[in-house]
């Protein structure tokens, strides 16, 4: 049977898909459109186009983005999506795949947090789930001494000192770009009284630096 390798960073904005052999496969925005039927909820859409029906603003439906923060915030939602992203990925081929699954979290999670991550994967029967700290994951190959990383991602920030054995010392704080595009947002309007978009705000701080 196929086997698939994959890394998966599931953001707060953004997922990303790794083929371990092909690269990057996927990266798309970490959301999805969900119906509930017969009290079951049903995912619509994900990704990018969840985000272009969104636009039309489609009766019952809610657009969930199920990470925040660095931690799935809901678990139905987070599976729903990966099960998607799995879907569009693999719908060449033939014969459906096994997954062997690396997913990047936060080094700041807590054992009940980190769970939540595997248990997406399980809820969609994929048992070969390893959880990767996002520094070590970052990190260059250390011989002999240590690495300082920084993470500047949508909903948390980590920060470590990764050494051969690992994260020897790191934190995750949750200012992170979407705070910065919340506060960008909010000085706009109190110091020009003008409203801009979160892209807007991004694109603004982007160019800051």
């Amino acid at each position: 049977m196929c086997k698939l390798n994959l890394i998966i960073d599931m953001g707060t904005a953004t997922t990303v898909i790794v083929d371990r052999k092909k690269g990057i496969v996927l990266s798309q925005p970490s959301i999805v459109a969900v119906l509930h039927r017969d009290g079951k909820p049903k995912a619509l859409a994900v990704g990018d186009e969840a985000l272009a029906l969104r636009k039309k603003k489609p009766k019952d439906v809610m657009f969930v983005y199920p990470i925040v923060g660095g931690m799935v915030a809901n678990r139905e939602a987070a599976s729903l999506m990966i099960k998607g992203f799995l879907t569009l990925i693999t719908q060449k081929m033939l014969i459906r795949p096994q997954f062997d699954v690396m997913q990047i979290v936060s080094c700041g999670l807590h054992t009940t947090d980190r769970r939540a991550y595997e248990e997406v994967y399980y809820k969609l029967g994929i048992k070969s789930v390893t959880l990767i700290e996002a520094p070590i994951a970052a990190a260059s190959h250390v011989v002999g001494g240590a690495e300082f990383v920084v993470i500047f991602g949508a909903g948390v920030t980590d920060i470590a000192i990764v050494g051969e054995s690992g994260i020897m010392a790191g934190c995750s704080i949750d200012i992170a770009a979407s705070k910065m595009d919340d506060a960008i947002i909010s000085y706009v309007y109190n110091k020009y009284n003008a409203a801009i978009t979160r892209a807007r705000a991004a694109d603004l701080r982007a160019k800051r630096g």
